[in-house]
């Protein structure tokens, strides 16, 4: 098994954590009229492709000069992300903290006490905050989340 397809079982196990999440899969399953309803299907939808097919369905139809990014943050750190997207630097949405990492000052600067559980979703994360957008600063835009989800659009 590839990690891709490791990765998607995965997360059908989180798809489902909660009550909440299974009522609104099966109300939606009801409403978009599905005969095999979204999760129940989905490891059978997950094995009926390649990684290979997944890859050029990606190359065919995603193009990254036509990708629109939303990133929801708090508003104290929405122009600090900005600010380090369109530089090109890292740009972490979570500090220490929000990952139950204990930091410890000494001599020589800092020590970062990394639980081992948290190893895996840190390294993905320092993927993404890594990831180049290449995005001018001229075209990212700050918006409230009240008016994106009362627009259900992002502004021009």
């Amino acid at each position: 098994m590839r990690a891709g397809e490791e990765q998607a079982r995965v997360l059908y196990l989180s798809l489902a954590e909660t009550a909440e999440r299974l009522i609104g899969y099966r109300l939606d399953d009801d409403y978009y009229g599905m005969k095999t309803g979204y999760l129940d299907g989905y490891l059978e939808r997950v094995n009926a492709v390649t990684c290979t097919q997944v890859n050029a369905a990606i190359k065919k139809h995603l193009q990254a000069e036509n990708i629109e990014y939303l990133i929801v943050t708090n508003a104290a750190e929405a122009p600090k992300i900005a600010e380090e997207i369109a530089a090109g630097g890292a740009a972490w949405g979570k500090a220490p903290v929000e990952y139950q990492i204990d930091v410890k000052e000494t001599e020589g600067g800092k020590l970062y006490e990394v639980p081992e559980a948290k190893l895996d979703l840190l390294r993905r994360d320092a993927a993404w905050a890594n990831y180049w957008l290449d995005i001018p600063r001229e075209k990212i835009k700050i918006v409230s989340v009240e008016k994106v989800f009362v627009t259900a659009s992002l502004p021009e």
